[in-house]
Formats: C-alpha cells, sequence, structure tokens
C-alpha cells in the first residue's frame, strides 16, 4: 500500500470516489470495487441505555442511535397473531396502491392512511418485517408520492424529552418511509406517467436528511442499501460535512457496505468530529476492520498505523471492566483474538513509536491487570474472556518496560503539543503513570481557559481537572478556583434560577457547568487546601442538586472531623435541602462531624423530609448514643 502519511491533503479531497474505474497510486483516487450488499452493522453489546448520560441522553441523535440499537429479541413473525396483523397490513396496502395508480386518491390521503396502519408493533423489532412486506407489495414504486410527501412532513415533537420518538405513528410512519427509499434501486427509471417517476427525487432528499438528527441514521441505511455509485458518493462526501451522531450514522452505514478500498479513508477520518462519540465509532470500526495488519505495517503507513492504535484503545478503555458470565453481551474487545491484535500493537509501537500507540498499550496494560485481579479473586467470567486474556500476560513485563521509558516520554511529549481535544487522553495516562512532568502544561492550559461553550469541553476541562486531582499537586487548587470563577461563575448561575430539587436536564443552559463543576469538587477531594475548600463551601448554594451533593461529598472528605465551624454550619443548611440525595448525606455527615446542635434539626426533619427518615433516624441514633 501507498505511504500517505506524508501528503497533506484537504479531508474532501481524499474521499475514494467509486466512480474512477482503474488503480492509481495516490490514496485519494481508491478503486471502487462493487461487491455483494453487506448486511448492517449490528451493535448488539449496546443496550438501551448504552449512551452516556453526561453528553446528551435525550438529544435527537443518542434517542435514534438508542431506537435502532438496543438487543431486542428475536420476533417470530409466524406466530398466528404476527401473521395476522401482517396479511391485514398487505390487504390495506394492497388497496392504497390501487387507488393511487389510478388516481383516485391523493397522496396526501394515502400517506394519512398509511401513518394509522403501519405502526402495528415496536419499531426495533417490527420495521425489517414492515420493510420486506411493504416493498413485496410495491416492486415498482407506486407508492413513491405517498413515502415522499410523508417524509416531507418532518417529525411530530415528542410530549417530553428523552421520550420514544415512535410512540407517535407519524414518526413511525415517516421512518419506515425513509428507510423503503433504499429499496427502489432503478432511480429515475419508470415510465413518465408512472407515480414512480419520483424516484429521481430520492436521492437529494436522502442527502439532506443525512444531515437531520432525527433521520439521519435511516437515511444513511437508505444509501447504503442502494447500493450504487451515487449513493456511496453522497454517503462519503457526507460524511467530510457532518458531526457528532449524523455522522456516526453514515460511518456505520460506510462500514457496512464491506468495500475494502474505503477501509484506509474510514480508519483514517473514522473517529474525527465526534467529539464525546469516539467509543461508538472506534466499536463500529474494530468490527468491521482488522486493526492487526494496519498495525504491523507501521513503516510503510505510519499514520494508519497510529489510527488503529488509537481506535483500539477505544475499544479498550470501553471493555476495562470484567464482564461476568450473567451479563448478556461481550465486550467488543473480544469479538476478535486480542493476543494477535496486542502482539501486533507492540511490534508497531517499537518499529514506529507514537503516543496513540503509547497510549493503547497503557490501556491494555490496565485491562490485563483487572482482569487478572478478577480472575484471581475467583470471579465467575466467560471462558472466552479468560482465554483471551492469559496469551496477554506473557507480554505485560516487556510493555510495562517500554511504558515507562518510551511510552511515557512519547505521551509527555504529544501532552505539550497537541491540539485541546486529545488533551484529557494524554492526561488521563500521564496521571496513572505518575508522570508529574504533566503538571506544568495542564495548569498552564486551565489558566487559558476563558469560555464554557458546551458540553463536549465541558467534558475535555473535566478529565483534565480530575488528572490534576489525581496528581495530588496542591498547586492546582487556586487554579480549579479560578477556572470556577471564570467559565462557571457560581453567583451568576445563583441569579439566573434558585436552588433546584431535580436534577438539570442535559438540554439546560446551565448543565454544562454543573459538569465541570462537579470534576472541580472530585478533584479536590484530593488536594487539601484552603481553595479546595472553599470551592466545596461555595458549591453546596449552587443550582444543581448534582453539585451540591459533590460539594458536600467533598466537604467530609478535606474536614473530616468537622474542626472548621463554617463546615458544621454548611452541614446544618444542608439539611433542609429539598433534594433527597443532598439532604440524606447532610445526615451522615452530621452523625461524622459529632453535631450535637443539627439534633433539632435533623427532629424537625424526620417530619418535613419523609424520603430522608431512615437516613435522619440513624443520624439520630448515632448523635443520642454519643451524647
Amino acid at each position: 500500500m501507498p505511504d500517505t502519511s506524508s501528503k497533506q491533503v484537504p479531508l474532501e479531497a481524499e474521499i475514494p470516489s467509486p466512480m474512477v474505474k482503474h488503480e492509481v497510486e495516490d490514496h485519494t483516487h481508491i478503486v471502487h470495487m462493487l461487491k455483494p450488499e453487506a448486511p448492517d452493522i449490528q451493535h448488539t453489546q449496546e443496550p438501551l441505555t448504552g449512551v452516556p448520560d453526561a453528553l446528551a441522553s435525550f438529544s435527537t441523535g443518542a434517542l435514534e442511535y438508542r431506537l435502532l440499537h438496543q438487543v431486542q429479541p428475536p420476533l417470530d413473525i409466524d406466530t398466528p397473531v404476527h401473521k395476522a396483523s401482517l396479511n391485514a397490513l398487505r390487504r390495506e396496502v394492497t388497496c392504497l396502491l390501487t387507488r393511487l395508480s389510478w388516481r383516485k386518491a391523493l397522496p396526501e390521503e394515502v400517506a394519512a392512511r398509511l401513518t394509522e396502519l403501519l405502526p402495528v408493533g415496536p419499531f426495533s423489532l417490527w420495521h425489517p418485517h414492515l420493510l420486506a412486506t411493504l416493498f413485496e407489495i410495491d416492486r415498482r414504486g407506486h407508492l413513491l408520492p405517498a413515502w415522499l410527501y410523508l417524509i416531507q412532513q418532518g417529525d411530530v415533537s415528542s410530549q417530553a424529552p428523552g421520550d420514544d420518538p415512535t410512540i407517535q405513528s407519524h414518526n413511525y410512519a415517516r421512518r419506515i418511509a425513509i428507510l423503503l427509499l433504499g429499496y427502489y434501486k432503478q432511480v429515475g427509471t419508470p415510465a413518465a406517467d408512472s407515480p414512480a417517476r419520483d424516484a429521481q427525487d430520492t436521492l437529494p432528499m436522502l442527502q439532506a436528511l443525512l444531515h437531520d438528527p432525527s433521520a439521519s441514521f435511516y437515511a444513511a441505511r437508505a444509501l447504503a442499501h442502494l447500493g450504487h455509485n451515487q449513493a456511496q458518493q453522497i454517503l462519503l462526501q457526507t460524511l467530510c460535512e457532518t458531526r457528532g451522531w449524523n455522522r456516526l450514522a453514515i460511518l456505520e452505514q460506510c462500514l457496512a457496505l464491506g468495500h475494502a478500498p474505503f477501509a484506509e479513508f474510514l480508519l483514517t477520518h473514522g473517529i474525527a468530529k465526534m467529539p464525546g462519540l469516539e467509543h461508538y465509532a472506534a466499536s463500529a470500526l474494530y468490527h468491521a476492520l482488522d486493526l492487526a495488519p494496519y498495525l504491523e505495517q507501521s513503516r510503510q503507513q505510519p499514520r494508519l498505523a497510529a489510527q488503529a492504535a488509537l481506535v483500539f484503545y477505544y475499544v479498550i478503555e470501553e471493555s476495562k471492566e470484567p464482564s461476568s458470565a450473567y451479563q448478556e453481551a461481550v465486550p467488543r474487545l473480544f469479538t476478535r483474538p486480542l493476543a494477535d491484535q496486542a502482539s501486533s500493537l507492540f511490534k508497531s509501537a517499537r518499529q514506529q513509536p507514537s503516543w496513540q500507540a503509547a497510549l493503547a498499550l497503557h490501556a491494555l496494560g490496565a485491562l490485563c491487570a483487572r482482569y487478572w485481579q478478577a480472575i484471581n479473586q475467583g470471579l465467575a467470567l466467560e471462558s472466552n474472556l479468560v482465554a483471551q486474556i492469559y496469551p496477554c500476560l506473557p507480554m505485560m513485563p516487556e510493555i510495562e518496560a517500554w511504558m515507562q521509558h518510551n511510552g511515557r516520554e512519547l505521551l509527555f511529549t504529544a501532552l505539550c503539543s497537541q491540539q485541546d481535544t486529545l488533551l484529557p487522553l494524554l492526561a488521563q495516562a500521564l496521571a496513572e503513570l505518575g508522570e508529574i512532568r504533566a503538571v506544568d502544561p495542564l495548569l498552564l492550559y486551565l489558566e487559558s481557559v476563558r469560555t464554557l461553550e458546551h458540553q463536549e469541553q465541558a467534558q475535555a476541562l473535566s478529565s483534565v481537572c480530575l488528572a490534576l486531582g489525581q496528581f495530588g499537586d496542591l498547586r492546582a487548587a487556586p487554579v480549579l478556583q479560578k477556572l470556577v470563577a471564570n467559565v462557571i461563575d457560581p453567583s451568576g448561575r445563583r441569579r439566573r434560577a434558585p436552588l433546584k430539587e431535580a436534577l438539570l436536564e442535559p438540554q439546560a443552559t446551565d448543565y454544562a457547568g454543573s459538569l465541570l463543576y462537579v470534576a472541580v469538587l472530585q478533584a479536590c477531594r484530593q488536594l487539601p487546601t484552603p481553595e479546595a475548600q472553599a470551592l466545596s463551601y461555595q458549591g453546596l448554594n449552587d443550582l444543581d442538586p448534582r453539585v451540591r451533593l459533590a460539594a458536600l461529598e467533598t466537604l467530609r472528605i478535606l474536614d473530616a472531623t468537622g474542626s472548621e465551624a463554617q463546615s458544621r454550619a454548611s452541614v446544618r443548611q444542608a439539611l433542609s435541602d429539598q433534594n433527597a440525595a443532598v439532604a440524606g448525606l447532610a445526615c451522615q455527615v452530621s452523625a461524622q462531624y459529632h453535631d450535637q446542635e443539627a439534633a433539632p434539626l435533623l427532629q424537625q426533619l424526620l417530619i418535613t423530609h419523609p424520603a430522608v427518615t431512615q437516613a435522619t433516624l440513624l443520624a439520630l441514633h448515632q448523635l443520642q448514643k454519643e451524647g
């Protein structure tokens, strides 16, 4: 394969065009080889709750991802009840098709009736069977005007954030319509008097829908199912233009095409422009591509090898917790031979050292350590997992020695030169390695931050703060205090809204500030300084209960005995908090402080806050025993 690491060309110029029919050496013009359509990538290991709450639990893209990737039991379509449902649907749709073909009904009338007919069961279970049935009835596309009309109407808003959008029958039918566009492959070929002439409009429509968070996953699947050159070109071009969930939707379907000439392009750019979603992109890449060949060719293609190592790192991070025999899914990492991937990674790191390889090897060492500890403790692990961990253990001493010298230096050098988006990964790894030289550049970075613009930035800053806390360098406390004042503005938060009983929702304006505030307070637990304690006092007055809870937990660690009068007064104030979790923790801290002055407040709390009765009784019992 040609070495592309030295070529700096625009991302759009690197798209492997399916229209090129000859092989050339330049990576930007890869020959397109048509292959049989590959089945869609199935992320069976992702439960419905797999989307990180801290990012966008109620975002449109997150909801659509969960809807299409949630684990569901297979639907037995041959049961009498399900057969009856499909037969009834077949009769009704055939009638509608006839009426529309003979111009006895308008497309909007047919669309309205389809909206009533299609929701026969949960969308995630039924949509494959509905698509097969509908296309069997209408192979010539006579219903296309109705499907296009339905798509153009847009979605009906859900009743509450986080609701399944397909609860609305219109949204259910619209998603079926988008997916069904992928079945009409002969674009624009029907006769001019046929309703299917509207098929020529499907490609521009699908391309536009790729930018719509509520439709991108369905439009990408439709284009991948079409599979012809135009559809593939649209997918690859739009991949360069989108970010976040939309980009993830397109990446999954580009990988599902299974075309080898696209592999290098997708591996190189697959996890870009997806802040916070890199684990999902890496999981899709790891499922579709064998990383070992790219790692082994590190001398010829160092850029690809580095990207393969970074993908490997994200997959390892998702699999760090030992999976027991009672869990439904095996971590994605173990769906390929781990020893082969690890051996290729270490060989690549020695031949062509990169910070990506060092990061992946550090994560691999941590993973093997956790699983080895679980094995020694006699935990019930999947036999397949144990069989894959054992061959990796002999490599660990050599990998550890390499990490203590070359790997540590590579990570520190990258920390001083890489862009902000990579700082969290590098900072955490260096903190775990105890590389104290990383403290100064991390402090300089935090001092340079002046604004907090979105949740992804809050996540990145949070990782840096937690890494500084892990170092335990007391110089970090005043810098964290200044960061909170500059970008969170606690006084401004209080002016905008009073203390709340319920947690802030992810779509709230101050949610990003809450994420960062909690991380700062967690970092302060390892920094026993006046500044850290002042931050905990300040956090107890924040509008978000999650911040108040983190502040109280920090205070009980920094002033474990309640030696400060302000600590005891702050805890007594927290006893009256409307949030049950905060008030309950305040009861525990009052008992920890042996604060007899809190006893009357606890007695009153039994009457005013029934939700914390148990915590209150335990605290009172402890205080009475001491008094």
